[in-house]
């Protein structure tokens, strides 16, 4: 069965199909690049992948607002249910955060700490940016979510951020 994933944005791309490869399932995605896009063309997007997939998500970040407002303001097309949407909570670098073990190996550091709840971080990739700086480094949303996610444990993730337990529970459950 395969999954089918409507992404935000690109750099959340190569993280999720990574993320998913690691949980054994077939994931096809789709770029919106944009919420507001997204909602537009939520039934586009749908219809596009349904042809190829069981079941599709809507994977939207948060950016600072209460998930489940964000989820109300997202219209699911009408004819289809097999069409989710998940929430990530505030945005997808909350869950790079999750697994401090991931990054030290990205960033060749032998011991790291990072926030133990990275879902309370409003501007999780400020925090992100901040330790890749304090080791000599730039943070690059694209290339270093993909690296961080070869060495992310996704039971980690799930263990730290509630709204990534949702999403592995939903990748899971088709």
């Amino acid at each position: 069965m395969t999954v089918g994933i409507i992404l935000e944005e690109p750099s959340a791309d190569p993280f999720v199909k990574k993320i998913a490869e690691k949980l054994g399932i077939r994931v096809k995605t789709i770029v919106s690049k944009g919420r507001e896009r997204m909602k537009k063309k939520l039934d586009a997007y749908a219809s596009l992948l349904s042809k190829d997939c069981q079941k599709i998500l809507a994977l939207v970040d948060s950016h600072c607002s209460d998930s489940e407002s964000v989820e109300r303001n997202f219209v699911l097309p009408q004819i289809r249910t097999n069409v989710s949407i998940c929430v990530v909570v505030h945005a997808i670098e909350s869950w790079l955060l999750a697994d401090p073990q991931a990054i030290a190996r990205r960033i060749r550091s032998s011991r790291l700490r990072t926030h133990p709840n990275p879902e309370a971080l409003c501007k999780p990739e400020e925090e992100l940016d901040r330790i890749f700086e304090l080791h000599g480094k730039k943070y690059l949303k694209g290339r270093d979510a993909e690296k961080i996610a070869e060495f992310v444990r996704p039971r980690i993730l799930a263990r730290k951020c509630p709204s990534f337990e949702r999403f592995r529970d939903s990748l899971r459950h088709c």
